[in-house]
């Protein structure tokens, strides 16, 4: 391969594995979208040293 280690790690991933990619980048754009509420959360457990229920906002699939 003649690309860099990322992204040669990238098309591994991508070939060995289509769906799973696709659940992998599903779920850090969950993530992205929501990082200001997960951040929050995280800090609430930290704080109550419990877990915490969080409400995060999932947009609909582009490509369902």
């Amino acid at each position: 391969m003649n690309a860099d280690y990322w992204n040669a790690g990238i098309s591994l991933m991508q070939s060995g594995s289509p769906g799973r990619w696709r659940s992998l980048m599903a779920a850090n754009d969950i993530a992205r979208d929501n990082h200001a509420a997960l951040t929050a959360c995280a800090e609430a457990a930290a704080k109550a040293k419990k877990d915490q229920s969080c409400t995060i906002t999932v947009a609909v699939p582009k490509n369902p």
